[in-house]
């Protein structure tokens, strides 16, 4: 299946291509506004304006660190707050608090033109550790300080096949991967 996958980071785009290795995925780099909301909302609106320009089926994503200690903070956010305090500032953070249970989220927006935004999302329960690995997909991961519930290292320290098998970006993706595929079955 050949499908635009909108993205600036080439990390995020690298890993689509591993965990949807049969797909002809292209890469496509928009200056999208991102409007402030829940991941839905933002997914959603990056899709909408993302067809608007390029007028083909796509998919964008939006991804989210929620802090139980800070009532869901960074969110959405997540990239502001890793570029303004870094993986172990946010990590200091959330260990001010007793409470370090987070869940990482993906949505993935597919969209048509003409047509609304179809979501899926992947989740990861876990919490958030003082930082251990590497910055394999970008600058502003939250991977080194993510550990999994029932997983002893963080997503930074786990091989890309390891950390493909668990991560919320291939939960969503499976998903949007399993309605083409049925959306294409009863269109035959």
């Amino acid at each position: 299946m050949k499908i635009t996958y909108v993205t600036g980071n080439a990390g995020k785009f690298s890993h689509a291509q591993f965990v949807l290795k049969d797909w002809e995925l292209t890469q496509v780099a928009l200056d999208l506004p991102e409007i402030q909301g829940s991941s839905a909302e933002i997914a959603g609106a990056k899709a909408r304006a993302a067809v608007d320009q390029l007028k083909i089926p796509l998919v964008v994503e939006d991804v989210s660190i929620r802090c139980a200690a800070l009532n869901g903070l960074p969110g959405p956010y997540v990239k502001d707050f890793l570029k303004h305090l870094g993986v172990e500032g946010l990590c200091e953070l959330v260990h001010k608090y007793n409470d370090h249970n987070a869940e990482a989220l993906c949505t993935v927006a597919y969209i048509e033109p003409g047509k609304e935004a179809v979501l899926f999302e992947g989740r990861v329960q876990g919490s958030i550790v003082h930082p251990k690995g590497g910055l394999e997909f970008n600058k502003y991961s939250w991977n080194p300080i993510f550990l999994k519930v029932d997983e002893s290292r963080t997503f930074a320290e786990m091989t890309k096949e390891e950390f493909s098998a668990v991560s919320p970006r291939t939960l969503a993706l499976k998903q949007l991967e399993q309605y083409l595929h049925t959306q294409n079955t009863s269109q035959q």
